[in-house]
């Protein structure tokens, strides 16, 4: 997969589990390493600091048992709207791509 295209989808799949529930980094990137075995840990924050800077997604410091304080994330109402346009640009993608018979 392209580079770009792959960096763009795992930007959208980031954003879409934070949208379900706040979540701290190590916890995303150990569930999302289950599915995406060929993508590089440090990646993943990559991303997390890029929606951050965006605006897309903000944080705050929670409990541990016993350990470090954990950043948790959370989606802002800019990201929320990110991710929806981003959401109904595949979708009419994958209509297209239908129509010309490619998937």
């Amino acid at each position: 997969m392209n580079g770009q295209m792959k960096k763009g989808i795992l930007e959208l799949i980031v954003l879409n589990e934070i949208e379900q529930s706040d979540v701290y980094g190590y916890e995303l990137v150990k569930k999302l390493c289950e599915y995406y075995v060929d993508v590089d840990i440090s990646a993943y924050y990559t991303i997390l600091r890029r929606l951050h800077k965006k605006e897309y997604i903000n944080c705050y410091e929670g409990v541990s048992s016993g350990g470090p304080k954990r950043k948790y994330y959370f989606i802002t109402d800019q990201g929320r709207d990110y991710l929806q346009e981003r959401k109904l640009e595949l979708q009419y993608m994958n209509q297209m791509n239908q129509q010309l018979g490619l998937a």
